[in-house]
């Protein structure tokens, strides 16, 4: 009896010693993985993000572009149509309870028409409207040619996002201005953009998380955006139904003088 219990307790020690060296194996290989993610600099993540998206000569084959879909905001729903032709002409449409809300800019000048605000006619925006609008439609982004558009990128930390392991980057723009951009460590996916935005005089981070990346025509977009303040009080959520590359689009559409004519009545 004595042997069988000896036998028992050694078996039963050799399953936890093994079990002790997997475990082992496992802790070694995760913090290498942990400590290669490590590895990288900040523009080497930057040519990552797009690799990942689908490599700089095809994105800038896009002179073009138009995204179609629709729009949440609390209990009410819409479409939205982005419209963009490079270098930097932009046009977005909302359209919610059957009125359109406008931005565009031509380049040079950027313009709203809003009827849920009262306005009938389009009107120029302020210099720190347009300059916010100018670049959150950044068809690019900052990592495509950073050093080209004056763009500073850091590598800041690595932390957990939902289950996925992410990069943080600062990116400062020309202007001064400042944004955070999540990254996936694997797929270099971006998954978070965070921006500090003013509204009258109360300062807030505004967060735009980016889901259900889908490849349309060699380049891969996300087809969810949700965007939130800091305290998740204001939620927005886009879903992209079509994605339109290289299409033609008149350059009038963007143009604040080409659109007062078609103002409302």
């Amino acid at each position: 009896m004595l042997k069988f219990l000896a036998r028992e307790r050694h078996w039963e020690y050799t399953i936890a010693i093994e079990l002790m060296k997997r475990s082992l194996a496992v802790t070694i290989f995760v913090l290498a993985s942990w400590r290669a993610a490590w590895a990288e600099t900040a523009q080497e993540i930057a040519d990552g993000i797009i690799f990942a998206r689908g490599g700089k000569a095809k994105l800038q084959s896009i002179q073009s572009g138009r995204i179609t879909g629709i729009v949440s905001m609390e209990d009410e729903q819409g479409t939205f149509v982005l419209e963009w032709k490079h270098p930097q002409l932009i046009r977005m449409e909302i359209t919610l309870g059957g009125k359109t809300i406008v931005k565009a800019s031509d380049g040079q000048n950027a313009w709203k028409l809003d009827p849920l605000a009262g306005s009938t006619k389009p009107v120029p925006m302020d210099a720190v409207e347009s300059k916010r609008f100018m670049a959150d439609m950044d068809f690019d982004g900052p990592f495509l040619d950073p050093a080209s558009k004056g763009v500073q990128i850091e590598l800041i930390d690595k932390e957990m996002l939902d289950p996925s392991l992410v990069w943080k980057l600062k990116v400062t723009h020309k202007s001064g201005e400042v944004e955070f951009y999540y990254v996936e460590s694997t797929g270099h996916f971006v998954l978070l953009k965070e921006s500090a935005k003013t509204e009258g005089s109360k300062a807030q981070t505004q967060r735009q998380y980016f889901r259900d990346f889908q490849m349309v025509g060699d380049l891969w977009f996300p087809f969810t955006t949700i965007l939130s303040t800091e305290d998740s009080t204001a939620l927005v959520t886009l879903s992209v139904q079509d994605v339109e590359l290289n299409p033609k689009i008149e350059e009038t559409r963007f143009r604040l003088s080409s659109n007062s004519a078609a103002a409302m009545p």
